[in-house]
């Protein structure tokens, strides 16, 4: 870092610790008490003060160096700000008995440098560089929570957690803003929810709260036990032989499995698409920990069982409703058959593919197909129970290139799971 931002550095650390209720906030945290609601707070006032400084130095900062100067300081609240949120979401969790892995949301990088690169501007007055290298780079900062928020409230919908958002409205705010500030159950929430403009202050938070949702009957209960967490009372999505056969003749037909770790392949199989008919009656009792599974050989869960019933062999597939399964669901299928499941998501609906040990497959033709009516690749497994089995292939990354999405999730036979980017 070069010696201007570690100036600016230095003053930003002395006036954030003298901050009296920035301090209160760091306290909480160092004793476990703290909340999203103070994370985003602290955002706020961390980033604006961040805004502020380098908006007082930027004219004194030799143009060959600003765009180095402002990338280093937000690279800095990002690391800062995504530690921060790790911790207090862990304590959290361990409140309640949850074990998640917190999930670091990608460096905005483009971003960074549309406004770096703005501030030398050879056209705009000295008040003009003055303000783009205060409010906008604020607001950027501000951003890091937002998309702390948003990745993982994403992560633990998809693994069945019933979550919400929170957006409150700062006070004094615009009418946009005022609009659309309230409490949206994830996946109903408004599509620009997350959305700030330059002097915004509204905050936006997550909370899957002491509930998880059963995500095949969506009742909810309190999750003060893990085992309750696990506790399901199931009933999958009922499709008549019809409609079995109407998504037969779709594009979602022509997929094809095959290729080691791989889901790219050629191999070509008469896809056939299960509707699962028989309602799940029966209460879970602790079973379908992917862990156990592989370690003690457990059962699959109800639910569990009665999907792959529905995925009885290679390329067999199925559709169920969003909430009826999660890549967690999976990874105690591939515990238990050690074969590859893959799972592909639209709205609220999901598709389930069952490869073999070795492979799941679907060619690049076909990835393109899917992301064109507008599903995503939510993830899928790998066989192993090593850190390992979490690495993506050569063919993982270019099945992923053809989804507008940046992100997915591989799952070993443990239930650990890690998060593969575009171009990484």
């Amino acid at each position: 870092m070069n010696e201007q931002a570690r100036a600016i550095l230095n003053e930003y650390y002395r006036r954030l610790s003298a901050d009296p209720k920035v301090r209160g906030i760091l306290h909480r945290i160092e004793i476990g008490n703290a909340n999203l609601a103070d994370t985003a707070a602290l955002s706020d006032r961390a980033s604006d003060l961040l805004g502020e400084l380098f908006g007082a130095a930027i004219l004194d900062i030799p143009e060959d160096v600003r765009e180095a100067v402002c990338e280093g300081l937000l690279r800095e609240r990002y690391d800062s700000m995504n530690e921060t949120l790790a911790a207090v979401q862990t304590a959290l969790d361990e409140a309640q008995g949850i074990h998640l892995t917190p999930q670091k949301a990608p460096f905005p990088t483009e971003r960074v440098q549309q406004i770096a690169h703005s501030l030398l501007d050879p056209n705009a007055k000295p008040e003009t560089i003055r303000r783009r290298a205060n409010k906008p780079v604020a607001t950027v900062a501000k951003s890091f929570h937002d998309d702390y928020i948003r990745t993982n409230a994403r992560v633990r919908n998809d693994l069945g957690f019933k979550c919400y958002l929170d957006r409150v409205a700062a006070p004094g705010c615009c009418a946009w803003c005022t609009g659309i500030a309230g409490r949206y159950i994830y996946g109903d929430h408004p599509a620009d929810i997350f959305r700030r403009h330059d002097n915004c202050s509204c905050t936006v938070t997550f909370e899957n709260g002491r509930q998880r949702q059963d995500v095949w009957s969506k009742r909810s209960w309190d999750a003060k036990d893990p085992k309750e967490i696990e506790r399901v009372a199931s009933r999958p999505a009922v499709m008549s032989r019809q409609q079995a056969e109407q998504l037969q003749n779709t594009a979602l037909s022509r997929l094809t499995l095959g290729g080691r770790r791989d889901i790219i392949g050629s191999e070509g199989v008469n896809p056939m698409i299960h509707a699962i008919e028989q309602p799940i009656e029966q209460q879970h009792t602790g079973k379908g920990n992917p862990n156990a599974i592989l370690t003690f050989d457990v059962p699959l869960n109800n639910r569990q069982q009665a999907l792959l019933e529905h995925l009885p062999e290679y390329d067999s597939r199925v559709k169920v409703r969003k909430r009826e399964v999660n890549m967690a669901d999976l990874a105690a299928l591939t515990a238990k058959t050690g074969h590859e499941f893959a799972m592909f998501t639209r709205k609220q609906e999901r598709l389930i593919i069952r490869g073999n040990a070795v492979k799941v497959n679907i060619s690049l033709d076909d990835a393109k197909a899917l992301a064109s009516d507008g599903y995503r690749w939510s993830g899928h497994t790998h066989p192993g129970d090593t850190l390992n089995c979490l690495m993506p292939s050569g063919g993982d990354k270019a099945v992923l290139e053809q989804f507008p999405q940046k992100t997915s999730v591989i799952y070993n036979s443990k239930g650990q799971y890690a998060t593969f980017e575009k171009g990484v």
